[in-house]
């Protein structure tokens, strides 16, 4: 009986196992792959000049917006800020 415990329970974890793989295989690349000049390690630039960890994705198929957000016409009446930029509170000590 004991037998049949652990076969099972060894099934069950390779079947979790193998799952697990599979959920953590690399995404799926729909476009090219641009790695900056910063990004790439010299042996000359040792103890010398730092660089970059960055991979970027380009898919010049997608078109969309450029970035958006807030700007500072559209926060300056959330803080009660005057047009000219500061405060119009003055701090007295």
């Amino acid at each position: 009986m004991r037998a049949w415990i652990l076969v099972l329970l060894c099934v069950v974890a390779a079947g979790i196992g193998t799952t697990l793989l599979i959920a953590q295989g690399p995404p799926p690349q729909h476009g090219s792959v641009l790695i900056p000049d910063t990004s790439i390690e010299r042996r000359e630039d040792i103890s010398l000049r730092a660089h970059t960890n960055h991979v970027i994705l380009f898919r010049p198929e997608f078109v969309g917006t450029s970035p958006s957000g807030e700007t500072p016409a559209s926060i300056r009446p959330v803080y009660n800020l005057p047009s000219t930029g500061g405060s119009r509170h003055h701090c007295h000590r």
